[in-house]
Order: structure tokens, then C-alpha cells, then sequence
């Protein structure tokens, strides 16, 4: 099965995501089925949630292009004077806008944390347990993922052990070091706007001469999205792919 790409596709693929299960529970029986689908479905609630985010994160990136575009115009114009009241209720609402397009991104990347966490849940509920490997978290499962193929006799998808690695550095560690786990009270946050795509930039006020180096920005949503779809497209080949080794299968 192959998933569709590029901007705003999440909901086609929490779409293709439940065809598939649809399909492949049936191969297990009625137990089983049900558990199959229930297990993975964890996570594909999680695609759910993305879907709508990414939409709400378009219409807010398309409002600050625009409001952009108009404060060049301006720019243009030159000459100094005092804003009116429509500039000033326009740059009140591009504040908002910013704050707004600062919680979507957020939110994308806290679910997408949970998905691929849900991810490698699944799939050691599909395999089953292996000795001395933690499946507890995505990062678990990327540290452990040769070894858990190897034990389980299971071929992942060319490319897909990369992927993952990329996701634990895009999705994960953002996350937690500059969302869940950021402590500095220095942090300051800005947006980057690129053709209606805003990412999050983030810079220390007054920085140590340690904290110099520590600017960095986000990801853009897009990008981040096209990189889960690859990803949830490799969790349905290795399912494809490997349904022998199922232990849904092999118990009753």
C-alpha cells in the first residue's frame, strides 16, 4: 500500500491508514483482528490529530503570509509616519496570528511524539516481547531496531531504520528540548516564514558565551509530515511484509 504525499495530506493518510486495517484484521480472526486493530489503531488516532493540526497550521501560515506581504508593500512605499488605526489593529492581529501558529506547531510536534512512540508500541505487540530490547519509546525502539529485527527474523523496509533515526532528531528531540523540557527563562521564540510555512525560531536573551551556538529553528511542519507518512508507510510494508512472524497468527 502506498500513501500520498506532499502538503496537507495527514487526513489521506489516517483515511489509508484505517482502509488498511480494515483489510488486514481480517486475516487474524475475530480476536485477533480485533486486537490487531485496536493496537495499531492507537496510533492512527494520533495521524488523526496531525491531520487537523496541519490543516489549522496552513490557514494560520497562509494569514501571516499575507500579512506580510503587506508590511513590504509599505515598506516600499518609504517614508516615516504614525500608524493608523487599521495598521494598528493589523499588527495586534498579526501578534495573535503569530501565537496561534506558535501552539499549532507545538501541538504537531508533542502528537507526533506520541505517535511514533505509539508506533514502536505496536509493533512489539504485533512481534511480541524481545529479551534485553525496550519498546518503550520510539528513541527505545531506534536504539534496539537491528537487534529486535534480527531476534524477530523480520525485514524492515529499505531505509526505514534512517527515517526513524531523522524522526528521533526532527520529532523527538525537539520536542523535549525545546517544548516539554526547555528550563532557560531566557528562551525567546520567534517565526520564520517561508512561502506561508512558518517554523519556530529560538535564540537566549543576553546569551553566555556557552549559549552562543545554541540558536536553532524548527522544522517546517511540511517537512515534518512527508517524513511521518514515509515512516507509517514503513510500519505498513513491515506488517506487509512479515505477516508470518505475527504472534496474532500464531495465538488463538
Amino acid at each position: 500500500m502506498s500513501f500520498d504525499s506532499g502538503p496537507n495530506c495527514v487526513k489521506r493518510r489516517a483515511f489509508q491508514s484505517d482502509v488498511f486495517v480494515d483489510v488486514e484484521r481480517r486475516r487474524y480472526g475475530t480476536e485477533n483482528g480485533n486486537r490487531f486493530a485496536f493496537s495499531l489503531g492507537q496510533a492512527i488516532r494520533y495521524v488523526e490529530f496531525l491531520g487537523i493540526i496541519e490543516s489549522r497550521y496552513a490557514a494560520i501560515g497562509t494569514q501571516i503570509h499575507a500579512a506580510n506581504k503587506r508590511f513590504m508593500q509599505r515598506q516600499q512605499e518609504g517614508g516615516v509616519h504614525q500608524l493608523t488605526s487599521q495598521e494598528y489593529a493589523e499588527f495586534v492581529e498579526s501578534q495573535n496570528q503569530h501565537i496561534v501558529a506558535h501552539l499549532e506547531i507545538e501541538s504537531f510536534y508533542l502528537f507526533s511524539k506520541i505517535l511514533i512512540d505509539k508506533l514502536a508500541h505496536f509493533v512489539e505487540d504485533y512481534f511480541g516481547k524481545a529479551h534485553g530490547i525496550s519498546m518503550r519509546s520510539h528513541g527505545k525502539w531506534v536504539k534496539g531496531f537491528e537487534r529486535y529485527c534480527a531476534v524477530k527474523n523480520i525485514k524492515a523496509p529499505e531505509g526505514m531504520s534512517e527515517r526513524m533515526s531523522r524522526l528521533e532528531i526532527e520529532v523527538a528531540e525537539f520536542r523535549d528540548k525545546r517544548i516539554t523540557h526547555l528550563q532557560n527563562p531566557r528562551a525567546i521564540r520567534g517565526t520564520s516564514t517561508n512561502d506561508g510555512n512558518p517554523s519556530m525560531a529560538f535564540a537566549i536573551l543576553y546569551p553566555k558565551e556557552s549559549e552562543l551556538r545554541t540558536s536553532s529553528e524548527s522544522s517546517s511542519v511540511p517537512t515534518s509530515s512527508e517524513l511521518l507518512a514515509a515512516y507509517i508507510q514503513d510500519a505498513m510494508v513491515l506488517i506487509e511484509d512479515n505477516r508470518a512472524h505475527s504472534r496474532f497468527l500464531s495465538t488463538k
